[in-house]
């Protein structure tokens, strides 16, 4: 929907966050995913996952003007957020989450949106040819081997943003389309798909951030939130 505001607003997590801290944020999400999360069996997965809604929930509340807990949230069939039965509650506000590492990122907009976030590892052998288009793949061996594992996150991070603000999961074949990093931080997506618009961040040097927004604007640059701001907006002290 053209003339929402979209906004992006990135977490860091801090390293041991406190037994309360994590009670607070259990109290800021829904049952479902509360009930999610205990049956992770890394105290850090189940951290990122209670923070991304709890993120998510934060920013829309400051949207809407309504608590975050009475929020109705649900996902669609491939486990993109949406309003629950469709509605918009909103205004027309579309949303999106990822985390990775100590990181979680929230991106709102009026259009269909996707944000993606990820940790830069070694690669393994053949990887990038499974999922990149044959495009990319020739752009991403004809450069210096030192720029290679930096440019193929900025790619993933890149499609993955797509992918998600379609909502299709990987029925969406993540070779079957491609992305050109551009100067400035935009990047050009192939085929067209509409008034498309791809963007990478700037943050950590062993992370990477894209978003993405269909028949939307995307922010210049992220809103970044402490872990006590999160708190505080997400589950104040009563």
């Amino acid at each position: 929907m053209k003339g929402v505001r979209a906004e992006l607003l990135v977490l860091r997590l801090p390293d041991s966050p406190g037994s309360l801290a994590c009670e607070r944020l259990e109290a800021a999400v829904s049952p479902e995913r509360r009930e999610r999360c205990s049956r992770y069996r890394r105290r850090e997965d189940a951290l990122r996952s209670l923070a991304g809604e709890a993120l998510l929930r934060a920013a829309l509340s400051r949207r809407t003007g309504r608590p975050g807990a009475e929020l109705r949230l649900a996902e669609n069939r491939f486990g993109k957020p949406c309003w629950a039965d469709g509605r918009s509650d909103g205004g027309g506000l579309r949303f999106n989450v990822s985390h990775a590492g100590r990181w979680v990122a929230v991106l709102l907009g009026g259009g269909e949106v996707g944000v993606d976030v990820e940790e830069i590892k070694p690669l393994q052998p053949l990887f990038p040819v499974d999922c990149l288009h044959p495009a990319e793949a020739r752009w991403w061996r004809r450069l210096p081997e030192p720029e290679r594992l930096a440019a193929f996150y900025e790619l993933w991070t890149l499609k993955e943003s797509y992918v998600k603000a379609k909502g299709m999961g990987l029925s969406l074949p993540l070779h079957s389309f491609a992305v050109q990093p551009l100067e400035g931080g935009g990047a050009a997506l192939a085929p067209p798909d509409g008034d498309c618009r791809l963007r990478l961040y700037p943050l950590a040097e062993d992370m990477r951030l894209a978003g993405c927004a269909i028949d939307g604007s995307l922010p210049s640059s992220p809103e970044f939130w402490t872990f006590e701001q999160l708190l505080e907006r997400a589950a104040p002290r009563r």
